[in-house]
C-alpha cells in the first residue's frame, strides 16, 4: 500500500476532497463510538446493579444488532426513520444510528466486565459517607470503570472506520468515506488509486489500536 500510495497516479488523488474523506470517516467513527458508550454504559450498569427482567431484556436486545448483517441493520434503520421521522432522511444521523445499533454489542463486551469486576459495596460506602448519586458516579464509579470505557470506545471506533455496507446504503449523496473510496476504486481494479485511502484507514486505526493494546497489557 505504501508503494502504491507513492505512485504519481495515487499522489494526484490527494487533494482537498481526499482530506474531506478523512474528516468524514473520523467524525462518523467518533460520533458513533461516543454515542455507543453513552447508551451502553447505563444499559450495562442497570443490568449489573439492578438485574430486573426489564433491565436484562434491554441489555439482551442491545446485543441483537451484532448478529444482524450490516445491510439488514441499515435497511431496518432506513425503514424506521422514513416511517417515524422522514425529515432526517438522507442525513448522517441515520448513518450514526445504524453504526450504534450494529456495533453497540462490541462496546458492551468491555463495559459489562468492567462494571461486574467493581464491587457494589464501594458505591454503598460512598453513599454512606454522604455522597449523592452523581458524586458517587463521578468520584467512585467512573474512575474504576474508565479502562472499560476507553476500550469500548476504541473498539467501536475501529469497527466504524472500516464499515462499508451500511455506509453504502445510508450515506447522504456525495458523502464519501475512506472505506467508500477504497471500495469504489478497488471495484474498478484501480488499486493504486485505492491505496492512499486504505493506508489512511490503517494509519488512523493505529493510535486507537495502540491504546487498546496498552489497556489490555496493563489489565494483564
Amino acid at each position: 500500500m505504501i508503494q502504491w500510495s507513492l505512485s504519481p497516479e495515487a499522489q494526484a488523488t490527494i487533494d482537498s476532497r481526499f482530506f474531506g474523506f478523512i474528516w468524514n470517516s473520523g467524525i462518523l467513527a467518533a460520533c458513533a463510538a461516543t454515542g455507543g458508550v453513552l447508551i451502553g454504559l447505563p444499559l450495562a450498569y442497570l443490568a449489573s446493579r439492578r438485574p430486573t427482567l426489564l433491565n436484562l431484556s434491554c441489555l439482551q436486545a442491545a446485543y441483537a444488532g451484532y448478529v444482524l448483517p450490516g445491510p439488514v441493520a441499515a435497511l431496518a434503520v432506513l425503514v424506521l426513520f422514513t416511517t417515524l421521522a422522514p425529515a432526517v432522511y438522507g442525513s448522517v444521523l441515520i448513518l450514526i444510528v445504524a453504526y450504534v445499533i450494529h456495533f453497540l454489542p462490541a462496546g458492551l463486551q468491555s463495559l459489562e466486565p468492567a462494571l461486574q469486576q467493581m464491587s457494589p459495596n464501594l458505591e454503598e460506602v460512598a453513599r454512606s459517607l454522604g455522597l449523592g448519586m452523581r458524586d458517587t458516579w463521578r468520584r467512585v464509579t467512573l474512575p474504576l470503570v474508565r479502562n472499560g470505557f476507553v476500550v469500548a470506545w476504541v473498539l467501536m471506533f475501529l469497527q466504524t472506520m472500516k464499515e462499508l455496507p451500511a455506509t453504502l446504503l445510508l450515506r447522504p449523496v456525495g458523502f464519501d468515506t475512506l472505506a467508500i473510496r477504497v471500495w469504489m476504486e478497488a471495484s474498478e481494479e484501480y488499486y493504486q488509486l485505492a491505496a492512499p485511502s486504505a493506508l489512511l484507514i490503517v494509519l488512523l486505526s493505529l493510535p486507537a489500536l495502540a491504546l487498546l493494546v496498552s489497556k489490555d497489557w496493563r489489565a494483564a
